[in-house]
Formats: C-alpha cells, structure tokens, sequence
C-alpha cells in the first residue's frame, strides 16, 4: 500500500545520485508513489529519467485531489502564503489520499494538515 508521496525535489536528487535522497528513498521505496504534476515538473528539466518513472506508481489527478487542491489554495490565499500552482496540486493530492509528502521544500509547512517528511 502507498504510503508516501515524493515531491519534484526528490525524484531530481535522486536523477542526481543524491545520497540523503537515495537514503531517504530506500527506506521507503516500496511505499512511494509521484504525480503526474511531479513528472511534468520532472521532464522540464530532464529528457530522460533513468527509467526512475517507469519504476514508480503515477498518480493522475482525480477529482478529488483537484478539490482538496482547490481548497487548499483557499486556505493559503487566505493567510496569504499561497504555494506554486504545482505545489498546490501536489500537495492537494497528499492530502486528498492521506499520504506523507516527503520532499526537501520547506514551503509546504505552509500547510495545515498535510504529513510531511522534510530532510
């Protein structure tokens, strides 16, 4: 079962052979999933990804994270601390599947109720 879900952050660092990634990544690899936002952030910057998405579970969107998402930019509109338009979709689909975030952006302690694993 999944349980964790890596930001864009991660999967670069570990496209680089990051070691705390790789680390961090082998302590939880069998319970880690991505986004496809994640992977379009991904590709921006890499043509290629060592077969690292192929080897990952991809969620698409549901509508149900769009609406977490949604709701999670009302908050942060609210207290003026909005995230990217990215972030806030990532993060929406953590918390809309009641997964941990694991990422190195410290931006998404901006939001309330989502489990994270900074490192």
């Amino acid at each position: 079962m999944t349980e964790y879900l890596l930001d864009t952050s991660v999967l670069i660092d570990l496209v680089y052979e990051d070691g705390e990634a790789i680390r961090v990544h082998d302590d939880i690899a069998g319970d880690a999933a991505t986004t496809t936002a994640s992977a379009y952030e991904l590709m921006k910057f890499f043509e290629e990804t060592p077969g690292l998405l192929a080897r990952k579970t991809v969620f698409d969107l549901s509508p149900e994270d769009a609406a977490e998402a949604g709701r999670l930019y009302r908050e942060l509109h609210g207290r003026g601390a909005l995230l990217g338009e990215v972030d806030t979709l990532i993060a929406g689909t953590a918390r809309s599947r009641n997964l941990t975030l694991v990422t190195r952006d410290d931006d998404f302690e901006r939001v309330a109720d989502l489990d994270l694993h900074l490192f």
